[in-house]
């Protein structure tokens, strides 16, 4: 299947837009690479016109055809273009919390709450896989124990984030 050079240009050039405006309105550079290859001049030519009044660069990385060019043009463009506004965003910090321990509601079961909180985040829920390495990765840190050690009834829920277990038989298992 032949690539469409114009048309990907154009897409990306609308998802930068919808990304960042003020990226957009940056100046543009286009190479044409594998200039080596049969039929490539044909491509060019409707890549230039679709992109006019951009002006396209050829070039060959597998003969380097168009490399030192390209690269005094964006030298070139570099030095007259304005460097942007560098904005500095302060990092929210996160109190750091060790350990964990359980919440009971009489409705909703157990919640478990702390550091192992910020874990269940990461883990994408509905996928088996990742469930059973996040319950595996509960029973390392102790879980297991905690709900013997806090007489926790059979068969309720144990929550963590979004995810949802339940205490059968003394062990935590997945629905």
């Amino acid at each position: 299947m032949d690539r469409n050079a114009a048309n990907d240009y154009r897409i990306i050039a609308h998802e930068l837009q919808a990304f960042s405006p003020e990226l957009a309105a940056r100046p543009v550079i286009i190479a044409a690479n594998k200039m080596d290859m049969e039929g490539s001049e044909e491509g060019l030519r409707a890549l230039q016109e679709a992109v006019s009044p951009h002006v396209v660069w050829p070039i060959s990385a597998l003969s380097g055809a168009g490399i030192d060019a390209l690269m005094w043009e964006v030298r070139r463009v570099l030095d007259i273009t304005p460097k942007p506004e560098v904005q500095t965003v302060e990092p929210a910090l996160k109190p750091v919390v060790h350990g964990f321990s359980l919440e009971f509601d009489d409705k909703e079961g157990v919640r478990v709450v702390g550091d192992i909180e910020e874990r269940a985040s990461m883990t994408l829920w509905g996928n088996p896989h990742a469930e059973e390495y996040f319950l595996e990765y509960l029973r390392r840190r102790g879980l297991e124990g905690m709900l013997r050690r806090a007489h926790v009834a059979d068969n309720t829920p144990v929550r963590i984030g979004e995810g949802t277990f339940y205490w059968r038989e003394g062990e935590l298992v997945l629905e």
